[in-house]
């Protein structure tokens, strides 16, 4: 009866299909799973910020021993070098979000270290695959993103963006799936282009 009810508002009210603002990246950059039937998350999938925030203590390490044990002013250098991308991963991992369809509590939560927030999984109307349009400047080459969204039934916030990546078939594939596990339909703005 609810999916009946949320295609017919479907049908009636039209939904945007502008792209979000997003971070935009290459490959995939969450991966869904499904621990267990009444739940599933979306969550960061590279390992990349957090081995280079490792890479990047290990750097200030090594500098303050360097400084420490031979009084060597280029040990503060190597030492700052470090310290710099030990932050700038560190703050990657820290800001990126997690999301949460959890059945069981009839929630989607979306977390973020320092805050999170709720939405009842009864006001997803569906799941959104848009192009996410070009991305990049003069320093990098130009790419092209596919976004995943969630469409909510809440004036406020119409959509929540999941990912924004140039992994179509990864986010084909965790729309399909998501769209199936709420039992809300699947808005493929890409494929029907």
């Amino acid at each position: 009866m609810k999916r009946r009810k949320t295609e017919a508002r479907l049908r009636t009210d039209p939904i945007d299909t502008t792209p979000l603002r997003a971070l935009a990246s290459t490959g995939a950059s969450h991966a869904l799973r499904q621990p267990h039937d009444r739940l599933m998350t979306l969550t960061p999938a590279s390992f990349v910020p957090l081995l280079g925030g490792l890479f990047g203590l290990a750097i200030l390490l090594v500098g303050g021993g360097i400084y420490v044990s031979s009084g060597h002013p280029g040990g503060l250098f190597v030492g700052g070098i470090g310290a710099v991308f030990a932050v700038a991963f560190s703050l990657i991992v820290l800001t990126t979000r997690r999301f949460k369809f959890d059945r069981d509590r009839g929630l989607l939560c979306l977390r973020r270290v320092g805050s999170s927030r709720h939405y009842p999984l009864e006001r997803v109307r569906a799941i959104q695959l848009i192009p996410g349009g070009w991305h990049g400047n003069g320093t990098r080459p130009r790419f092209f993103t596919y976004q995943l969204n969630v469409v909510l039934d809440d004036p406020d916030r119409p959509r929540i963006n999941l990912t924004n990546n140039t992994n179509w078939e990864v986010t084909w594939r965790a729309g399909s799936e998501l769209a199936e596990f709420l039992g809300v339909p699947l808005l493929d703005e890409v494929s029907q282009a």
